[in-house]
This record gives C-alpha cells, structure tokens and sequence, in this order.
C-alpha cells in the first residue's frame, strides 16, 4: 500500500483542510483494513519525513511502516 501523509499531526486541521492525512488520521483509516500490507509512506511535507514516520509507528506499532524515497524500488 502506497498512501500519502502529508503533515504532523500537529498540523492535523490544515491536513483535513486539505484534503490530505496526518498520521493520526492515516493510521485511523489503516485500522480498518482486514489485511495487513506493507505499507509505504510519501507526499510528507519536506523537513517533517522522520517526526510523521516516527508518529505513524508510534500510533501503528503493528503495521509493516516504510518510508518510500528516492530511488526505492517496488516489485509487485
């Protein structure tokens, strides 16, 4: 699963404005699948990748987390 989160959850209410996830938000809608994906992050706001990567582990400590960058290859 590839999936977007944009902001902190700091910025939770410009996100939702947006139209776009922060972690507590992307992690509410990933409790509600029956299947359990690898799941690689993208679209966060420059400077913010490691502080929304470290709160979508922190609320999803059971979920397969990545960080898609750069070069990151994935084979289907």
């Amino acid at each position: 699963l590839v999936i977007e989160v944009s902001f902190p959850d700091e910025m939770e209410e410009l996100a939702n404005q947006a139209g776009h996830y922060c972690p507590k938000t992307l992690t509410r809608d990933l409790e509600r699948l029956e299947h359990a994906p690898e799941i690689w992050l993208t679209g966060m706001k420059p400077g913010e990748e490691d502080r929304i990567l470290e709160q979508v582990v922190k609320a999803a400590p059971d979920k397969n987390i990545h960080m898609l960058s750069r070069g990151t290859v994935l084979t289907v």
